[in-house]
Order: C-alpha cells, then structure tokens, then sequence
C-alpha cells in the first residue's frame, strides 16, 4: 500500500499508531526523506505518487497578488481572499478584485493586508484590514468603520486581524495593538409613526437578508490595563473564536485568554490567562475548535486545551515534525476527515489527532503539484471538502481530495534523469512492490519507501516490449534478444531464442508465448518449445496477428490480437478462426486493430471485452458469435481502448487516448432494454488529467490489477494507481449563480448611471431593458470547485424556449433580437461528478417596447383608428349623400335635358310651323309691292318685309339653336376678307346709333385680312354684340 494512503486512511492510521511507538524512528525517517513530505528537500526517493498534490492558483490566473493572508467561503459559495494588494472574490474562473479608489468613498479604505474575512449570522460579510468594512453584496460597495483618536467609542486603533461573532449576534474584533473591540448592532425602532432616518442621528444603513435595515453600530473596547489582572494580557490579538459555549478564547502575544461572555452580559467581564508549556517561542498565534468541540492552540508546536474543573486548564502538547526555532503557527483549518491543517511560517503540517502525529509538508522545486512556498499565512475548508493554502509571495494552493485519491507516479529524478516514464507492462507482486518496463528497461518500485530499482543488476539486456511474473515469481520478458527468464532473487537471466510479441501463463502454470506464424509452449520438463503454427491460409504477409493481445479461457482456447482481427485458436486442433470487420454486418467487429481482450467478470465463459483501436470498446458473445459495441457517440472519452480492467464492484476501467472511463454493468433484463447499446449499461464516468491522471493519454500492454483490487494505468508522463472503492462521486449540490450580465457582448457596469443594473447581477432578482438592449448574455457559476471546467450547466429562457438547452461546461448563454416581452431566465448546474442542483437560479427579464408597441400607444392606434373608422364612415355617408345628389342632380339634368330637348323640339315644330306661313306672308308682301309699284304703300310694305324677315331670322336661329343641341348643324367655313364683311355689318347700325346719339367707329389695323369663317355666323355673333352694346 502506497504511503500516501497509508498516511490517509482512516483504517492504516490505526496501522500507523500501532507501529508509532516501536518505529518512531523509522516513520521519521521516512518523513525526512520526502522532499514535499518532510523538511529535506533534496536526495528524496520518495515517489511523487505518494505525494500531496496541489492545483495553484496564483497573479497568473488572476489573483491580485500572491500572498494570501485570508481565505474564506461565503454562504453564496464565493471564496474569498484577502491579499497584501487588495481582495478577491472568485467563481471557480474569474478573480473579481476588490481595491482602494482615493476618488470612491465606498472602496477599500486601503489594500495593504485584507487581514481578516468573516461573515455574520445576518449574512453580512465584514473585511477587516487597518480599517473595518462592511460590504455590500448588492452595490459591491463598502462602508467603513474607522478609529476615531478622539472618540474612546470608535474602532479600537491598528489592524483588524481576526473576526468573530457570539451567539447574540455581536461581532469580536482583535485587533494588532488595539486589543479586542466589541460590535453591537441595534436595529432602530420604528415608534410614532415617525421617519426613523430622521429620528437616528447617528444611525446606518446596512444590509440584511432580507434587504436593508437601520441600526445604531456601537463599539466597545477591552484592552490590557497595567495592574489589572482580570483584563485582557496583551494587546497584540491575533486569533480569537466563540466557542460553542459562548466562551471568547483569544490569542495575545505569549498567552492564551478566554473571556466568559454571559459575565460581559453581566458587567463583570474577566478574562482568564494561561500559558502554553512551550520553552522555545511562545508567541501563541492560533486558536481553534474543531468539530468536536476540542480547542486547540498553535505556536511553536500545537496544544491542545484539557479544561479542568473550576477555570483551570492544562494543555497536551504536539511539537512540529520539523524542526525550526523560527516556526511559528499562522492559521489553522480542519479537513473532511478530521485531521488539523496548520498553516506555520517555515512549512504545512497536517496533524492526525487519532495518531497524535504531524505530517509536515514543504515546497519541493522539482515538484511541480508540490506545495508552491514553505512560508504559509493561511488555510481553509471548502464545502466541496478541498483545502486551501495561501502562502506569503506563491499565491494559492489548492488539495483536492478526490485528485489525490488518484495517485501518480512520475519517477525519482535522480534515476529516471531526462528520461520519462512512459511504461508498457506493470505488475504488483504479492510483497507490494510495482514492477514495469520503461525505455525497455525492467524497474521495481517499493511503494512504501519510495525506493526504485534497475533490473537486472550490473547486467544489459536487450531492450523489453513486455512481460510476466510465473506462480513461481520468475519473470518473463519479450524483448529484442528473444525471451529471458528472469529471477529476481538471483539475478539469474535464462534465454530463449525465441521472438515473441505476447507472454504469458496458462491456465496449468504453462508459459505460453505468440510470435507472428504460430503460438509456443514451454515445456519446463525438458526446456524446449513446442510450436502450434497457424494455418496457411490464416497468415498476412508482414501483419501482426498477435502482437497485443493474449487471453486463455477455461477450456484452453487462447483469444488473441493484434492488427488483423480478433483470432481463436484452439491449441488441442489447431484450429483458427477470425473475426473481422464487415461494414455491412452491424454486429461484426468494430475495428481489425486489437489492443485488449478482457473476459467478462460475471459471465467469463460467454462474453469477452475487446478493446480496439478507433472502434472502441467490442463486447462478443461466444454463443450467439456477435459483437455488441460502446463507441464515442455512446459515452465513451474516445474510441482508442489501450486497457480494460475489473475492479471489485463489478465496472469496467478502460484507458484510452482521452483518459478512463468506468461502466457500470447491470444484467438486468430491463436495463438491458433501456440501453442503446445492448450492453446493459447503467452508468458512465469519464477521468482526466483533471482527477489527478499522469495524463489524458496511456500506453497500450500497460495496465495491471493488484490483488488488494488496487489498479495501475501506464501513460505518457507516469503511472496512475488507485483503489476503485475509494473513487466516489461528490453528492455536495453547489450554489448556482449569475455572475456577470452582458449587452451587446459587453460587461454592465452597475457603477455607469446609465446602466440598467441597480445592484449586482448575481443580487438581482428582476431586470428591465428598453427595446434596443435586446442582445444580452448571462454568464454563471455553479461553485463546486473541485474541477470546476468539469461542471456542467443547462439554461431555458422562459418566454422563449420550451426545453432546456444542456450547454456542456460552458458557462453563457446568448440571446440576440429578444422581442419585447417578459421572460424569466432560469440556469442550473452540476459539480465535477455531474451531480445536478435543478433548483440553480433564476432573474426575470423585462424588455420594454419600443413607445410605438406601449399599451399608451395602442390607445391611441385605437382611437386612430376609431376616430379613421368614423371619418372613413363620414366620407362613406358624404360620399353617398353626393353620390345621391349627384343621382338627383344627374336626375334634374337629364329632366332639363329632356326639358330642354322638349323646347328644342317645340321650339323647332314652332318654327317649322311659324316659319311657313311667315314664307307665305313674305311671298304675298313681295306680290303686293311688286303690284302697287311706287305708291305710298311701299314704305308700309317695306317695313311689314323687314319685320317680317327679321322675325324669319330668329325662326332660323330658334332652328339653329335645336340642330346645334342635337349636333346636326355643321360649320361652313370659307376663306374670306373679314374686315370688309364686319365693315359692312358696323355700317347697317350707324342709323341706330344715331337714334341712339352715340357715334359708332370701325377701325382695322390692316385694310384686308383673310380668314377661314362661316359669315353666317360670324355676322350673328357680332350683331348680336353690337346690338347688345347699343342697347
């Protein structure tokens, strides 16, 4: 059994103190001689599997700087840390840093040492350096509490180095040379009716769970005064708890003071002092209780405090593993199995009360995961269980448990040199020691000490692909120069000139071995092989049929493989079959490349296990000859399967390209059904370099499982060795948060006044956007921080999707074009071993419209479109009452019309009927002027002929007027001289005109001009002008 587990588990410390008090001195000086574990750092043989391994943290990855004076988790899951330049708050991913800002009052009121981190009952986190702080989760702002000199009720003076809080909910603050302050909130009452802001003078605001309340914050100081032996011994205070009985123990430069806080309540406050039985230093830094309720006190060494009866104590004292007069105690923490983390200026010692010793830890340069830096200031227990180290210049180191479960073995320096350890066959012997090949050479590793040696001694074999170790506990080696059998006690090497790829013993203790044409057997009777050869017709030309797999089953047939399928051969008939690969038959072989073959651990008879190279895991059943198969699409890291091991609860381990996997197997006919494979597959868990593996990439011939259960995994940087039952999924549900808000893919800062955050997103509850901050993305944490690129997230936007979208390990989520509307943002998440939290968090989201989309706006769309309907319908009405008047008035028109057609035709009938007998008068006119001659008659019968040929001519005009409304009246135009024919017309009203004593003038510009006019009408209209004008 490894060291490292010996030292770690609950069942070996009991072996560990058995052998204490006989082998102290060999226990020790195992201790010394391992680089992390102990004070040497140098000539160590102590493998790094047996090693505490750490994860860092450091500036690199965002820390503000690299000493580490605080550390504490908050009850949302944050870790906090508070560093010589400012502090943190860290998700798992990011570092948000908190500082100093000359220009902000509500920043730090300095960065240099965030000496102390604490957070009360009320959920309050305070920050203690030379000032106190309280934050405010919701603004990410501070306020501060300083010393006043001139107000004996302020702060007490120097650094806040130490926290704690009473079962009354008041606070306990030690301070470097102030001594211990007390701090008492009280809420201010609300009475009256009255405004209690303006009732409180002196009151603050200061958040609560429930939002935030209005208290008085009074302070009270208790320090050492000279000649009083009930005060406080020394104001140097650099730890202080409450215990669980409500007692104050506080540390105070060289002695221990404990303060009865019912006796404060009581006015009659009387700190009791002891002295630690310690010789050497005895600044007495740390005090701490433990889970079960054990106070425990660091200095040069740590003490336990024994009460007695009455006030009185004694004190049991462990002193450090190593040894240094400038030691002194820091910070101390308690893990998950009990055991005291002890944080010391010159290393880490871990200390095991069941075995009263201490495990001293130190910084090793050739170790990569060792401790970073022996100075430590700070330790810390997550609720994952892992422990955190801050150290004084390396930043943070990180143990995580189930990482170490996982051990790794990369090979003593001082033997390896530059060469790395990438072994090909492992094999534990039934003393514990680990034997493999590396480089084609033969090493042999005590796992208790660390020890590694070359075999054989003093003697060069040829280089090693594979081997075994015989009942007997010969070794078999595969190698260049043929097979040698080797026996470790005597060094003695047998060859035999034979090449082989595969060694191995048969089910009888028969060593058996294959080359490329046939199988041997050793005949240890007479020393000789004898040679099954294959078949003709089964050989490739230069293929490898059995070069990496060998496996006989219980009736004697040998299962082989190599590049040409998976081969039975039966060495009784010398029979061969093959399996290979048709990409037409689904349950051929997936792949002709075989790395392994593995008979089943419940039914070895019928199904075989067989790993391939780019086809994944092959599962064939011996009755039914088909194969079944566990690929990539279905679970598996990737589809190179190097091993296959059992352990002891009945899964299957598998190394491949990609790091392990385990599968849990049920043959329940039901599970059976439910899987996709057919495999009965009721679980999947994938292993990489982040569980603590040598690496994600392993070596073909390099697994091996020891009889203790305990499985070995060779790969390219090392050895990976661990205990299946001691691999177990963490159940820890981790808190789930929204730590940043984006729009448009940037970072909202709730400081812009324009922001539309208030308060920090992960505070927030409810959100509003306007219409064009439609693009936002969420990013978010689940605080597990054991692997947190392991943990996986799933998100739904309520309002938009309807299934939740599993997002892997990514951590945002995007939404681009949301439409206004409300939505509610919900995100869950798993830890590492993907154990889920479905409750997660959740923020409503409010997108306003755009002012054309509000509820006002559509109010007024409405009465638009009420106040469009009613003139729509006015203009309808209007348009038909004018449509219906211009009916009545087209009605009336044609009424005229037809009136006036009437008249025309009456007028017409008239005419004809005027017109003939005004012809006859007119004729009988002419007759009679033309019978009288001369005589006084004429004139008369003249004027009764102009009358009446002029009542003739308005008979014409009455006929025009009908043929014009009737369009029958044509023009007939004729080219004539105008100003002649109008000359003449003027001068026929040159009489009347006098009658009417005007004076009548023609005037042309031009003497003649010729047009195209009818004269009959021309001399009408002008006529009828004249005249009128005359009239």
């Amino acid at each position: 059994m490894p060291l490292f587990q010996r030292i770690f588990s609950k069942k070996t410390w009991v072996i560990a103190r058995g052998r204490w008090r006989t082998n102290t001195f060999f226990l020790l000086a195992i201790f010394s001689v391992s680089g992390t574990l102990s004070a040497q750092h140098s000539d160590s043989p102590m493998p790094l599997a047996n090693r505490i391994r750490f994860k860092h943290l450091t500036i690199d990855d965002g820390l503000s700087q690299n000493l580490v004076y605080s550390i504490y988790q908050d009850s949302k899951g944050f870790l906090w840390f508070g560093t010589k330049d400012g502090l943190n708050r860290y998700d798992g991913y990011r570092f948000k840093v908190f500082k100093h800002d000359p220009y902000d009052s509500t920043s730090l009121a300095d960065n240099d040492f965030v000496y102390s981190i604490f957070e009360d009952r009320a959920g309050r986190l305070w920050v203690g350096t030379r000032s106190l702080h309280l934050f405010d989760r919701k603004t990410e702002t501070f306020q501060r509490f300083v010393h006043d000199p001139d107000n004996p009720n302020s702060l007490s003076p120097g650094a806040v180095r130490t926290i704690a809080e009473d079962r009354d909910g008041r606070l306990w603050l030690g301070f470097s040379g102030g001594g211990i302050c007390r701090l008492t909130l009280k809420p201010v009452v609300k009475a009256g009716g009255n405004d209690p802001f303006a009732r409180a003078i002196n009151a603050i605001r200061v958040p609560s769970r429930n939002g935030y309340e209005l208290v008085t914050a009074e302070f009270t100081r208790f320090v050492h005064t000279p000649n009083d032996p009930a005060s406080l011994s020394d104001n140097e205070v650099r730890t202080l708890i409450v215990d669980r009985k409500n007692r104050l123990w506080a540390t105070a430069r060289n002695q221990l003071n404990r303060l009865d806080l019912a006796r404060v309540a009581e006015g009659k406050p009387a700190f009791q002092h002891y002295q630690l039985p310690e010789k050497i230093y005895t600044d007495v830094a740390a005090v701490y209780q433990d889970r079960r309720g054990t106070i425990w006190i660091g200095a040069h060494g740590l003490s336990k405090a024994i009460e007695d009866p009455g006030d009185s104590l004694h004190f049991e004292h462990f002193p450090f593993a190593f040894k240094s007069s400038h030691t002194w105690t820091n910070s101390i923490a308690e893990d998950s199995e009990g055991r005291l983390w002890i944080a010391t200026s010159t290393h880490l010692s871990i200390f095991d009360p069941k075995t009263r010793q201490h495990l001293p830890v130190r910084h090793d340069p050739r170790d990569p995961n060792g401790l970073s830096y022996n100075m430590v200031l700070s330790v810390h227990r997550d609720r994952s269980e892992n422990m955190w180290v801050g150290t004084s210049g390396k930043g943070l180191n990180i143990f995580i448990p189930r990482i170490n479960r996982m051990h790794h073995y990369q090979g003593n320096p001082d033997v390896f040199k530059s060469v790395s350890i990438s072994p090909r066959t492992l094999i534990e012997t039934p003393d514990g020691k680990l034997w493999f090949v590396n480089s084609g050479s033969i090493y042999e590793l005590n796992q208790t000490t660390g020890e590694i040696k070359l075999h054989p001694e003093n003697t060069t074999i040829p280089y090693v692909r594979t081997m075994i170790r015989d009942r007997e506990g010969d070794f078999w080696l595969a190698s260049d120069g043929g097979i040698l059998q080797y026996n470790p006690l005597t060094q003695r090497i047998i060859r035999h000139p034979l090449f082989a790829f595969q060694v191995i013993e048969g089910n009888d203790g028969t060593i058996w071995a294959t080359t490329r044409i046939y199988v041997a057997r050793y005949d240890r009777a007479t020393g000789k092989w004898q040679n099954y050869t294959f078949p003709e017709n089964n050989r490739l030309p230069g293929g490898d049929l059995t070069r990496f797999a060998m496996y006989q089953d219980s009736s004697g047939v040998f299962w082989l493989g190599g590049n040409a399928g998976l081969i039975r051969f039966d060495p009784a008939s010398r029979s061969l079959q093959r399996y290979l690969n048709d990409p037409k038959n689904p349950e051929s072989l997936s792949s002709n490349f075989i790395y392994s073959v593995l008979p089943d651990p419940k039914q070895p008879e019928r199904f075989l296990w067989v790993g391939t190279k780019g086809g994944g895991l092959n599962r064939f059943d011996k009755v039914t000859q088909t194969f079944r198969h566990f690929t990539e699409k279905d679970g598996l890291p990737n589809n190179v399967v190097y091993g296959i091991l059992p352990d002891d609860l009945g899964n299957l381990w598998m190394s491949t390209n990609q790091g392990l996997c385990r599968i849990t197997l049920s043959t329940d006919t039901l599970a059976i059904a439910e899987d996709p494979t057919g495999l009965g597959i009721v679980k999947i868990k994938n292993f990489d370099a982040n569980d603590g593996l040598q690496s994600n990439e392993f070596n073909y011939h390099s697994f091996h499982k020891g009889r203790s259960g305990r499985l070995y995994f060779g790969g390219i940087n090392g050895i990976t060795s661990f205990v299946p039952e001691e691999i177990r999924d963490s159940h820890y549900l981790p808190p789930v948060v929204i730590t940043d808000f984006l729009l448009a893919y940037k970072r909202v800062d709730l400081r812009q006044s324009n922001a539309p955050l208030r308060q920090s997103i992960s505070e927030t509850q409810e959100i509003t956007l306007s219409h064009r901050q439609n693009a936002l993305s969420f990013e978010f944490a689940a605080l597990d921080f054991t692997a947190p690129q392991k943990n996986q997230y799933a998100y739904i936007m309520e309002g938009l999707n309807d299934d939740w979208l599993y997002s892997g390990n990514e951590r945002r989520a995007n939404y681009i074009g949301l439409a206004p509307g409300k939505y509610v943002f919900t995100v869950k998440g798993s830890n590492s071993d993907g154990i889920w939290n479905d409750k997660g968090t959740s923020i409503k989201i409010t997108i306003r419209p755009p002012w054309w989309q509000t509820w006002w706006a559509y109010i007024i769309y409405v009465l638009l479109f009420l106040a469009i309907l009613y003139s729509t319908r006015a203009y309808e009405l209007s348009r038909i009452r004018l449509k219906d008047q211009l009916k009545m008035k087209r009605f009336e028109a044609d009424q005229l019309k037809e009136l006036d057609q009437m008249r025309s035709r009456f007028f017409a009938n008239v005419s004809h009927e005027f017109r003939t007998p005004l012809t006859l008068i007119l004729g009988q006119i002419e007759n009679l002027r033309t019978e009288i001659g001369d005589s006084g008659l004429t004139k008369k019968l003249d004027m009764a002929m102009r009358h009446a040929r002029r009542l003739q001519e308005l008979i014409n005009q009455l006929l025009d007027v009908a043929r014009l409304e009737a369009g029958k009246m044509p023009l007939r135009v004729q080219k004539t001289d105008v100003v002649i024919f109008l000359r003449r017309l003027f001068a026929s009203f040159e009489s009347l005109a006098t009658q009417k004593k005007l004076g009548i003038r023609f005037y042309a510009e031009h003497d003649r001009i010729e047009v195209y006019y009818e004269p009959e009408k021309l001399e009408k209209i002008f006529v009828n002008l004249v005249s009128n004008a005359i009239k």
